[in-house]
């Protein structure tokens, strides 16, 4: 047969089928006798291809049948010769394709579109949702190119090893460029779609009380795309079809977790059913979080009313339906009957439900059971602070190093006891915000709690240490001839040595509460001897190592130089805005305020450029830096010149306003020695990048009950 007539017949067999000509009847087995196998001049033999069967021949297709038929035809001798020919011992076979021509034939079907839909299905149910990884699945399976290592690896000629990683570049572009297509195409559908979309949110809510819009958002993608993870390695689209998909739900999910849990809603719930799932919820130590926990409660809620316990029951159906709404107010009464809740902010079943997903992503306990474990009465610098008082109270692993902090406020500030301390009148204005409502422009836009709702932050002296952001943060490090942007306090690198810090004095002072506890059950004298003496010696390591330990020193000095610079950017900053706050007390005077401060500006500006000429010119790792300072140059200019424009929700009379309100309180009151104090013993001071607050710390040790990643936010 001719190779062209071979390929014809290939090409005529629909892809995953193969052709019924040249298979031998099927036996008394059930399975095939044997079929007679070809493969085209240029088909890969790599698993998965499978292989062609032979074009049905003219004359009798089996062995058997051919002989019988020479046999009949030309005698004994032409069947002795044509065994003779099968019994060649060094048959022929065809060349197998080489890696250029494998790879010219998947370009040929990337070009083509070929894997465009079939992307988009590896997309939906992929593990990570980068181009990388479907890409690499449509290399193994569309593609056929199993055996062939997308790296390079194992390929002798350079000039395969290009074509391979050109190809491979080549595929990832498609399959980014067809993603995105399908993706922008669901975008449009969204805009179209809004009675699907309320209907969806409607069986969403009825799910699992998750109720928070990025949460319904979520639980939407799933619907729209797949359970595939929506990250900043996504494929373009992926974030805008998300943030569609919460835009075109957010009202609804509003206007229903209004419904659902008004008051007039949520006094209508059979009391019954709603203290059947307090009496369940209370003691629990797991959240309630999927559709299956939520079924699950439903079941145990039906037992314990004497209802039936059947899935396909109606009457569980309707109890299951109810379920969402139940846990939102059971839980809404646990928490105010077990956590002190600000008047101001009451906790209800409706504010709740908005926030309830950031505690979900940060705690791994119910609140009202983290509260009961963890959150305790505390000393700081002398004050003491009461649990059971509305937003005060530490959590117990933050209580257990507090004497190291004291210990150290003592020694930098030249106390030489702890009423001298007491004297200083450092009061910290400790908070441990728990209420559902604290902050609720922060939480709208986070998706865990703050480290003060976990207990593992204080504030001291808020009006005069005020926190202020965004542009009115820029502004002020303009006048103050400085970047409280970039402070080292402030850094990634201070953050994980204050980790490290944190950590090791957390691991010590367990071990010495251990030792502690030994020596108190201990009825041996030498045995209580030495535990004592395993004691000192830990207590002369937290006493001592703080002044030698390479990564606490460093830290130390941080905090002491972004102090420094803090203070002297407030000098510069009080300064300049006492000039331009007596310009405007002279005729045109706020217009020539408005030029000073827009000159300022201006020079910074040009400053900012200059320096990232210099740093690209240089190649230097600030080049990032200086691009995002420029960036929030380009924010107050942008306010300063139009008085409409609004950035981070604040517009020109806002960010002056603020500025004026900050040369009364200055930036910071705080004593360097208490900022030097709480850096040795593992403490992050202010923030700074983008946003201030002198008043605030963060315990940046390992906390019980914290999920791994809200630890160190």
């Amino acid at each position: 047969m001719r190779e062209a007539d071979q390929r014809v017949e290939h090409a005529a067999c629909p892809k995953g089928q193969v052709s019924d000509v040249g298979l031998d009847q099927i036996t008394a087995s059930g399975y095939p006798g044997r079929m007679d196998l070809i493969r085209r001049s240029r088909e890969p033999a790599a698993p998965g291809r499978g292989a062609q069967r032979s074009v049905q021949p003219a004359k009798p297709a089996t062995s058997a049948a051919r002989l019988l038929w020479l046999q009949a035809s030309a005698g004994n001798r032409a069947v002795a010769g044509l065994l003779g020919v099968q019994r060649d011992p060094d048959p022929v076979h065809p060349p197998e394709p080489t890696i250029a021509e494998r790879i010219t034939e998947a370009r040929g079907q990337v070009t083509k579109g070929e894997i465009d839909g079939p992307a988009f299905e590896q997309y939906r149910t992929s593990t990570a949702g980068t181009v990388a990884e479907v890409a690499g699945l449509l290399w193994q399976n569309e593609l056929y190119l199993v055996d062939v290592d997308p790296t390079g690896a194992g390929i002798d000629k350079k000039a395969d090893k290009k074509l391979v990683a050109d190809f491979k570049a080549f595929l990832q572009a498609r399959v980014a460029k067809a993603l995105t297509a399908k993706l922008r195409d669901l975008i449009k559908q969204v805009g179209t779609s809004g009675t699907k979309i309320g209907d969806q949110v409607e069986a969403i809510l009825r799910e699992s009380p998750m109720w928070a819009e990025g949460t319904v958002a979520d639980r939407l993608f799933v619907a729209w795309v797949g359970p595939v993870p929506v990250s900043g390695r996504s494929p373009d689209g992926a974030s805008d079809l998300w943030a569609a998909l919460r835009r075109a739900s957010a009202g609804s999910v509003a206007s229903k977790r209004a419904d659902h849990l008004s008051k007039t809603a949520v006094k209508a719930l059979d009391a019954a059913e709603v203290s059947a799932v307090k009496t369940l919820l209370d003691p629990s130590t797991t959240w309630v979080v999927t559709p299956e926990d939520t079924a699950d409660l439903t079941d145990k809620a039906a037992a314990a009313l004497g209802r039936p316990t059947n899935r396909a029951d109606g009457a569980w159906k309707e109890l299951r339906d109810r379920m969402s709404t139940l846990i939102l107010a059971a839980e809404s009464d646990i928490i105010n009957a077990t956590i002190p809740q600000s008047k101001k902010h009451p906790l209800v079943p409706a504010s709740w439900a908005t926030f309830r997903n950031r505690y979900v992503a940060t705690l791994t306990k119910p609140m009202w059971a983290f509260y009961r474990d963890n959150i305790v009465d505390a000393e700081i610098l002398g004050e003491k602070v009461k649990a059971s008082t509305d937003s005060s109270g530490v959590h117990k692993d933050v209580a257990a190093v507090l004497p190291l902090l004291e210990e150290s406020a003592m020694r930098l500030g030249g106390f030489a006891s702890k009423a001298d301390l007491i004297k200083a009148n450092q009061r910290p204005g400790s908070e441990f915000r728990f209420e559902a409502m604290s902050h609720p422009g922060w939480m709208g836009r986070a998706r865990h709690l703050s480290f003060h709702g976990t207990g593992r932050a204080m504030d001291f002296r808020a009006g005069t240490n005020p926190d202020f952001g965004g542009p009115t943060h820029q502004l002020v490090s303009i006048l103050g001839g400085g970047e409280l942007s970039e402070l080292s306090a402030g850094s990634t690198q201070q953050r994980q040595d204050l980790q490290t810090v944190a950590t090791h004095n957390a691991d010590v002072v367990r071990l010495r509460a251990e030792l502690q506890k030994r020596l108190a059950a201990a009825t041996d004298d030498q045995e209580k001897a030495q535990l004592q003496s395993d004691i000192d010696r830990i207590d002369a390591h937290l006493r001592d190592s703080v002044q030698t330990d390479a990564t606490t020193v460093k830290v130390r000095d941080r905090a002491t130089e972004t102090h420094q610079k803090v203070k002297s950017i407030e000098s510069k900053f009080l300064e300049a805005w006492a000039t331009i706050t007596l310009m405007r007390n002279f005729p045109l005077g706020e217009d020539l305020a408005a030029s000073l401060i827009g000159e300022k500006v201006d020079a910074a500006a040009e400053a900012a450029k200059q320096a990232l000429d210099a740093a690209v010119k240089a190649k230097s790792p600030d080049v990032g830096k200086i691009r995002d300072r420029i960036r929030r140059i380009e924010e107050v200019r942008t306010l300063l010149n139009n008085p409409a424009a609004s950035i981070n929700e604040t517009n020109q009379r806002q960010m002056l306003k603020k500025v004026d309100e900050l040369s009364n309180s200055g930036l910071t009151d705080m004593p360097s020695w208490m900022v030097q104090a709480f850096a040795e013993r593992g403490w992050q001071w202010g923030m700074w990048g983008g946003f201030a607050d002198a008043m605030h710390f963060d315990y940046m040790g390992p906390v019980a009950d914290v999920r791994s990643d809200a630890q160190y936010l």
